[in-house]
């Protein structure tokens, strides 16, 4: 299980996608203003059920940092998995699973994070605390500011889970 035809260096393909409010969302667009990092996931997936509340952590902790997650379920199961996991950063509904073809993704959850040109500054095709700390420095190093740091010892979650 890879991370598909996009990886870590590549160019990101840009797409738009309409989110739970029925609004178009373009990476593109998105990318203009900064970092941009791009989940992939569905809703029963018990390693992005892991992932996805520190995602939100890691929005809350990094405003200056765009996170919208991919959902490749309808908008019912993924309002109850927003409502049940505590995200409130925007989730994109990719009916038809046509960009998730077009990443030829093998396995969620599948997180990218890109910068303003469009390049793919890193790919995790699972859970990893270290991937989810490093943006935050990443984000932090580029602001200037203190990390903060989303994912501490005091969670007592895994190190690093399969997606």
């Amino acid at each position: 299980m890879g991370a598909g035809l996009v990886q870590t260096g590549h160019t990101f393909p840009d797409f738009t996608l309409s989110d739970l409010n029925g609004a178009s969302r373009s990476t593109a667009d998105a990318r203009s203003k900064g970092l941009l990092l791009v989940a992939f996931f569905k809703v029963n997936c018990p390693t992005c059920q892991l992932t996805f509340p520190y995602l939100q952590k890691l929005a809350d902790a990094c405003p200056t940092l765009t996170v919208w997650g991919v959902s490749q379920n309808d908008a019912m199961e993924t309002r109850a998995f927003e409502r049940d996991y505590g995200t409130s950063f925007p989730m994109l509904l990719d009916k038809g699973l046509e960009v998730t073809d077009r990443f030829d993704l093998q396995s969620v959850p599948a997180m990218y994070l890109t910068d303003e040109s469009g390049v793919v500054l890193e790919y995790m095709g699972a859970w990893s605390k270290d991937f989810v700390n490093g943006i935050a420095r990443r984000v932090a190093e580029r602001t200037g500011t203190a990390p903060e740091v989303p994912v501490t010892d005091a969670d007592r979650v895994p190190v690093f889970t399969p997606g």
